[in-house]
């Protein structure tokens, strides 16, 4: 039951992730490509940041600033978005290098177990796409030295319980991350459930949550303000 629970909530993210696209692309007089699935994780981002874009820029400064943490010196973990999540692209040109998931690795096969790059390409313009070769992965264990993790998510809940794609990747690569590291999905705002989500055993809690509209934290020993 928890598994079908979980799947419902996954469909119907997607399901009004691909509308808020599609919407876009015909509110800028483009062809949307109804029922062509031109959303996939391979999908090229466009160059202009979507609209949700800089609001998740202020969001994510202003959790930094309540975690006392600043960007001199500051190692997070990213993701790459695909077309359809939110937005981040932003941030990568806010930090001089950073952690990315490594889906394939040099020879162009996926890879079986989580693990990772370091990025330090800061141009927005130069981003890869989620499936494309970034170098040479490092093991999962790296993840220790991110001082924070920003991961995607399709729902939050005020207990933290994240639903994420389904594969859990993330599951087993936050098995390395250090001890304290604030882990933070980004969502849209409203992904957000005011209703507890299904959780199973080995699912991984986040510490606060980042979405157009602000930043939650809810674990309390993250807030040092």
């Amino acid at each position: 039951m928890c598994d079908e629970r979980k799947q419902a909530i996954r469909q119907q993210a997607r399901s009004k992730r691909h509308e808020r696209r599609e919407h876009e692309l015909a509110a800028r007089g483009l062809e949307t490509g109804a029922g062509k699935g031109p959303f996939s994780p391979a999908e090229s981002l466009p160059c202009e940041i979507h609209p949700e874009g800089p609001a998740l820029m202020e969001a994510w400064r202003g959790l930094l600033r309540s975690l006392c943490l600043t960007y001199a010196d500051l190692l997070p973990a990213l993701f790459l978005p695909t077309p359809t999540e939110p937005d981040i692209r932003l941030l990568f040109s806010a930090v001089s290098h950073c952690l990315v998931p490594a889906l394939v690795g040099e020879d162009g096969c996926r890879l079986p177990d989580p693990a990772w790059v370091m990025w330090d390409a800061p141009s927005v313009e130069a981003l890869p796409r989620p499936l494309e070769i970034l170098g040479a992965p490092m093991s999962p264990e790296v993840l220790r030295q991110a001082d924070i993790i920003l991961l995607p998510a399709l729902a939050v809940d005020e207990d933290g319980t994240r639903i994420g794609q389904g594969g859990g990747w993330y599951d087993r690569a936050l098995k390395h991350a250090r001890p304290g590291a604030p882990i933070v999905a980004v969502i849209f705002d409203d992904e957000w459930s005011a209703q507890p989500l299904p959780r199973l055993s080995h699912d991984v809690c986040v510490d606060a949550v980042v979405t157009p509209s602000g930043f939650r934290i809810l674990t309390s020993d993250l807030s040092f303000a």
